[in-house]
Parts: C-alpha cells; structure tokens; sequence
C-alpha cells in the first residue's frame, strides 16, 4: 500500500502542477488580453457585431453534408494515416488584418 499511496501523491501533483501552470499561461499577457476603450469602439463599428458579439453572416455546420459524426470519428481512428503534405511553390499567404471581411 505504501507504493501505492506515493503513486497517487506523485501523479496528483503533477497533476496539479500542469493545472497551475496552464492557468498561469491563460493569464499571461502573451495568451492575450481584454479589449480596451479603443478596441471596443472599433469592434461596435464593425457590421459583424451585434449585441455585444461577433456574429456568422452565413450559417455554418460542423459536419460536411452527408457525414455522420460515427464516420468521422473511424476515420479519425482507423483511417489511412495522413500524408505530410508539400507545397507548391509560389503558395499565396494572406495575412489577416483590420481590412479583412473576415467574421469570427
């Protein structure tokens, strides 16, 4: 019972200090902040933002038409592993910024 009880001590504090030091990345200022004065006024400006959130123009789906999530989730599994995949050359990057029609 003795390796047993040390087993638990060891992986609950591990446990516990993955959880700290994911909640202490999610407050950092690198993951990001909240929008200041300026920012939300850009934001309300925008014809995507309606009551206080970014709204989808067009309606979206999780799946593709004719799959079923028990389809996905074999192929996911038990398919065909994916392929690395090479660019061609002269691929074109677009970057996104303010100007962008974007909506999140």
């Amino acid at each position: 019972m003795g390796k047993r009880w040390n087993r638990r001590k060891l992986l609950a504090f591990l446990a516990g200090l993955g959880l700290g030091g994911a909640a202490l990345f999610v407050h950092s200022p690198r993951f990001g902040a909240l929008p200041d004065s300026e920012e939300k006024a850009r934001f309300a400006q925008s014809l995507h933002f309606r009551h206080g959130r970014f709204c989808n123009t067009l309606a979206t789906s999780v799946l593709a038409k004719g799959e079923s999530s028990v389809k996905i989730w074999l192929d996911f599994l038990f398919g065909p592993k994916r392929r690395k995949r090479k660019f061609r050359e002269g691929v074109l990057k677009r970057h996104m910024n303010e100007s962008t029609d974007f909506c999140l």
